[in-house]
């Protein structure tokens, strides 16, 4: 039998998996977008750009990143 843990981890995996499959009616539809999402982008002219963070323990980790 599952203990409390066990439980619960199981109930947030399947809100998650409930709110990731949904409709795109999601507060995050109107932020994270395709590309192929044009359509609801007026503005199909410019540059776009991408930040892209990492981290490591010290200098010598760089290329594994």
């Amino acid at each position: 039998m599952a203990g409390p843990a066990e439980l619960l981890l199981a109930i947030f995996c399947v809100c998650v998996l409930t709110l990731a499959s949904g409709d795109g009616n999601s507060p995050w539809s109107d932020i994270i977008r395709l590309p192929s999402d044009e359509s609801l982008d007026g503005d199909s002219v410019g540059t776009r750009w991408a930040v892209l963070v990492a981290g490591s323990s010290g200098y010598g980790n760089y290329r594994h990143q």
